[in-house]
């Protein structure tokens, strides 16, 4: 796979028009990561039919839609580009994206790109992504439910985050401790 570049998006919408628009490679990134429970052990079996329960979907369908996620080869990897929203909702796929790619040692070079959910306009380009951090994010957040670095504990009740407001305050602080790594 090298040379290769996979893009990585929020979902089908936006991985029908990237296609349609420019002909790339790209497969959709198909969670719901702020509903439900999760565990550290991200794409195991544990978390697979925890994941599947909770969708309402068979296991098979489930490994099915996350096929192209846990394809990735760290043995020979791809540079890959994301391309997610700023909401909350966007947010928490990301942050699992990320820490699922620290889990498995991913070292390909990756880039963000944030983007606008209604309009797929690109708000920001090229952000480069360095692992390190998205694993204990993850833990914090999804599975503790409490914000890094001595921040507010979030509700054990994900609705609490408001998945469609860019400037939450939420949204705010983990988008600082993710590009605060970075360097953005």
């Amino acid at each position: 796979m090298k040379n290769k570049i996979l893009n990585i998006t929020n979902g089908d919408v936006f991985n029908r028009y990237l296609i349609s628009q420019n002909s790339l490679e790209a497969v959709p990134f198909r969670e719901a990561m702020m509903d439900g429970k999760a565990i550290k052990d991200i794409f195991s079996e544990e978390f697979i039919e925890l994941r599947s329960k909770h969708h309402n979907v068979s296991v098979d369908e489930y490994r099915a839609n996350i096929a192209p996620i846990i394809a990735l080869d760290k043995s020979d990897p791809c540079e890959l580009v994301l391309w997610f929203g700023q909401d909350t909702f966007c947010q928490m796929n990301l942050l699992t994206l990320l820490a699922y790619l620290e889990q498995i040692g991913y070292g390909g070079k990756i880039t963000l790109n944030y983007i606008d959910d209604e309009t797929f306009e690109t708000v920001e380009r090229d952000i480069p992504v360095e692992l390190g951090v998205y694993k204990k994010l993850y833990t914090d957040i999804l599975i503790e439910r409490k914000i890094s670095n001595g921040m507010a504990n979030v509700s054990s009740q994900t609705k609490e985050f408001n998945t469609h407001n860019k400037n939450s305050e939420k949204v705010e602080k983990i988008k600082f401790l993710t590009s605060s790594r970075n360097g953005i």
